[in-house]
C-alpha cells in the first residue's frame, strides 16, 4: 500500500526545465506548474509539469502518478487548494472536483490538510510573495494580496470571510486582488498570518492616527464655529447700525436696545461670552438661549424696517 503527499510546488516561466521522463528543453513565454508526488514510506517521488493549474491538471496527473509507482495507492493526502478540492469555496462546498472524482473512480482515499494552522500558513505564504500593506501612519488604510487566477482569489477570500475578516476581490490587469479597507479586518489578518509585532505597530500607528484626526477635526469645528460666530456678529452690528441711521433704534424695547449696545460694545464675543458680560450690564447674568433671543428678535426688527423702507421707494 502507498501513501502520497501530493504538492503543487512552484511556477515555471521561460526556464531550462529537468524532470523525469521530460526531456530539457526551453519553455518560451510558456508558463509551467510543477506538481510533485512523495510516497510517505519509500520517499520516491513523482515529478510532472503541467500548464494548467487546475482540477483537470491534477487529475491527469493521478494517472502519471499510476503509471510511475507499481504498487497499489491506498490514500492520496493533499492541501486545500482549489485544484484539489472545494472544501474551502463556500460557493462550491459541496460539489466535487474532478480530481476528487477521478480518486473516486480508482478507488483512492483522499485526505485533506484540515488544520487551521495550515490556512493560516497559506495566506501567509501568498502575503508573502504578493502582498502589500500600506503604512497605517501615512495612507488610508489598505491591505491587498494579487492572485493570478480568480478561483485563487475565491480560495484567499473564504479563509478570510470565515474568520470574520471583511474581504472583496477586485480584477486588474495583472490578475485578481484580494483587498481589505476596514482598520479592524486589516489588523486581524495580521494577526491570522502570526504577525504579532506588525499588529502592534500596525495598531499603534492607527491609535496614533485616528487621535490625530479627531484632533484636527475638532480644531476644524472649532474654527468654523468660530467663523459662522464672527459672521454672525457682524451682520448684527450691521443691522443695529441700520436701525440707528433709521431712526428706529430708540422704538425698540429697553432690552433690545441694552442688548444692542451690549453687542456694539464687545462685537467679537461669543453668546457664552455676552451671557458673562450681561451680569454687569442688567445687574442678573442672562442665558445664552435669553440673549440669541433678543438677538433674533434684533434681526426681525431690522428685517421689517428693511422691509417698510423698501416699499416706501418703491411707491415713490
Amino acid at each position: 500500500m502507498v501513501y502520497i503527499v501530493i504538492g503543487l510546488n512552484m511556477e515555471w516561466q521561460k526556464q531550462h526545465i529537468n524532470l523525469e521522463n521530460v526531456k530539457e528543453q526551453y519553455i518560451d513565454g510558456e508558463k509551467f506548474y510543477q506538481y510533485t508526488a512523495i510516497d510517505e514510506y519509500t520517499r520516491q517521488r513523482v515529478l510532472w509539469a503541467s500548464k494548467e493549474h487546475s482540477t483537470y491538471a491534477s487529475a491527469k496527473f493521478i494517472e502519471e502518478i499510476i503509471k510511475k509507482f507499481k504498487y497499489k495507492i491506498e490514500c492520496i493526502q493533499t492541501d486545500n487548494g482549489f485544484e484539489f478540492t472545494n472544501r474551502l469555496n463556500s460557493q462550491k462546498a459541496n460539489e466535487k472536483t474532478m480530481f476528487e472524482k477521478k480518486l473516486e473512480e480508482l478507488g483512492i482515499k483522499h485526505k485533506l490538510i484540515k488544520n487551521e494552522c495550515c490556512k493560516n500558513a497559506f495566506v501567509r505564504g501568498m502575503y508573502s510573495i504578493k502582498g502589500s500593506i500600506n503604512d497605517p501612519r501615512k495612507n488610508c488604510y489598505h491591505f491587498e494580496i494579487t492572485c493570478k487566477t480568480h478561483e485563487l482569489a475565491l480560495l484567499l477570500k473564504d479563509i478570510f470571510v470565515s474568520n470574520q475578516i471583511e474581504a472583496k476581490i477586485r480584477e486588474r490587469k495583472t490578475g485578481y486582488v484580494v483587498y481589505i479597507k476596514k482598520s479592524e479586518d486589516i489588523s486581524s489578518s495580521l494577526a491570522l498570518m502570526g504577525a504579532s509585532s506588525g499588529v502592534f505597530y500596525f495598531e499603534d500607528s492607527r491609535i496614533v492616527r485616528d487621535i490625530s484626526n479627531m484632533a484636527n477635526r475638532m480644531a476644524n469645528c472649532d474654527i468654523a464655529n468660530v467663523k459662522k460666530s464672527t459672521d454672525t456678529a457682524q451682520k448684527q452690528l450691521r443691522a443695529i447700525e441700520y436701525i440707528k441711521k433709521t431712526g428706529y433704534f430708540y422704538k425698540m424695547s429697553l432690552r433690545l436696545q441694552t442688548i444692542a449696545t451690549m453687542r456694539e460694545d464687545y462685537p467679537d464675543a461669543t453668546l457664552e461670552e455676552l451671557s458673562e458680560f450681561s451680569d454687569k450690564v442688567f445687574g442678573k447674568r442672562l442665558s445664552k438661549s435669553g440673549i440669541s433671543h433678543c438677538l433674533k428678535a434684533l434681526m426681525n426688527q431690522y428685517e421689517e424696517i428693511l422691509k417698510e423702507n423698501n416699499n416706501k421707494k418703491t411707491k415713490n
